[in-house]
């Protein structure tokens, strides 16, 4: 029937001098119910009108949820009978919804059924259960911007997400400006998204749903489910201080970096180390929310460059930064997950028992005024190095500096931390 039906055509168009050089009488999507997780592609299935015609290219543009495809025959010469033919357009990844195939063609014939003309896509995004949503948490550094933490697994595709955050009434409470492409599998990548203005969110809760969208889907490709706790649920999360050479020079050197509380109490401490091969560098401290200051201190004479020193997640999600004093040091103020800060203080503190100690010729005295074990003790100088430890079993220590020892120091027990200055 079908034979018969193009060898019909191809006589009459024949006879109106038509060029056709390719018929089609059947559209074919495969799969034949493709979800947005599928790559999808229209089987053309006809004949060609002689033993020399070829189809000479074929290409599809997705435009909305309209497809269009482009075919070029020719026929430079053979037997006329109908030669069976099919011809595979690939379409890509779609998102979901109903789509329109059309024809922009040269020397071809279009006379497949009108409902062949039409598909849909069903389901929820491009290979949605390979994309992952590990966390949606506030900004460590900015109180009005969320960090998304994603990671995907999809097999041999390219796409640019763009991460909108909507309320339960559909209205955007946060939406990426710069996306970029995931381009690697098993990476992780950070989105930011600042709040719309005007928007807050109440209990450090995001209600509603994550809606990915990507370049060459119509609407969102994939949809997440909230509601999002933006705190962090750890007692401490790690963050780095950093110090880095702008430029204008080699910096060298030794760098001591001090973190303190809001209450002064110093709550990490170490060192940078710049030379003519590294011009940055990289400290680790674990804080609770709350705010800070960091300040970072020369230990050798002023150098070349314009050394800065600031606090980062690392992966761009950067705090402040500032320009390093060659004199006294500067403080840099800074919140770290500014808005959790309430959460965490509304935890119900133990209580640590009173450390004292005094500076007695090279000796440092240090005990408990509760009676019970120090516990295991650490010394630090001001460049971060442990100096000594001890397993602390008893309620008091005599710890010998040694002859020249002065400045800063800072004594570990358990979980208390304390100043020493020796003199």
């Amino acid at each position: 029937m079908r034979g018969t039906l193009l060898a019909c055509l191809h006589v009459c168009a024949s006879t109106v001098g038509a060029q056709t050089y390719f018929y089609i009488d059947a559209i074919e999507v495969q799969p034949q119910q493709p979800t947005p997780a599928d790559v999808v592609s229209v089987n053309l299935v006809g004949g060609l009108s002689s033993t020399g015609a070829y189809v000479v290219s074929s290409s599809a543009q997705v435009i909305g949820t309209e497809v269009i495809i482009s075919i070029v025959a020719a026929d430079p010469g053979g037997f006329t009978v109908i030669v069976p033919h099919t011809e595979v357009v690939e379409l890509g990844l779609l998102a979901a919804g109903t789509y329109t195939i059309s024809f922009a063609p040269v020397n071809f014939g279009d006379y497949a059924p009108g409902p062949q003309h039409t598909f849909t896509v069903t389901g929820a995004g491009p290979s949605c259960d390979s994309v992952f949503i590990s966390s949606v948490y506030w900004h460590p550094f900015v109180d009005d911007v969320l960090v998304v933490h994603s990671y995907h697994y999809l097999l041999d595709t390219l796409f640019s997400p763009h991460l909108v955050l909507l309320g339960t009434g559909g209205d955007t409470l946060a939406q990426e400006i710069n996306p970029f492409p995931y381009m690697d599998r098993f990476v992780d990548y950070w989105h930011t998204l600042p709040l719309e203005e005007g928007v807050t969110l109440p209990d450090n809760t995001a209600e509603g749903t994550l809606q990915l969208f990507s370049n060459g889907f119509t609407g969102a490709a994939c949809t997440f489910a909230g509601p999002f706790d933006l705190c962090p649920t750890s007692g401490c999360i790690n963050m780095m201080p950093v110090l880095q050479n702008l430029g204008g020079g080699i910096t060298t050197g030794e760098f001591a970096w001090n973190i303190y509380d809001a209450q002064s109490n110093l709550m990490a401490l170490g060192s940078f180390t710049l030379n003519d091969a590294q011009q940055a560098d990289t400290g680790y401290a674990c804080l609770e929310p709350g705010s800070y200051t960091l300040d970072v201190a020369p230990l050798d004479p002023p150098s070349g460059g314009q050394p800065y020193f600031g606090v980062t997640l690392g992966s761009n999600v950067n705090g402040p930064t500032a320009p390093v004093s060659w004199s006294l040091p500067v403080p840099l103020p800074f919140d770290f997950y500014g808005p959790c800060a309430q959460v965490a203080q509304g935890v119900p503190d133990q209580g640590s028992p009173t450390l004292l100690t005094y500076v007695e010729g090279e000796v440092l005295h240090v005990w408990r005024t509760d009676g019970e074990p120090l516990g295991a003790t650490r010394l630090f100088d001001a460049h971060g190095s442990m100096v000594q430890q001890h397993p602390g079993t008893s309620t008091d220590l005599r710890l010998h500096l040694g002859a020249g020892a002065s400045g800063l120091y800072v004594l570990h027990t358990g979980t208390t931390r304390l100043k020493v200055m020796v003199p």
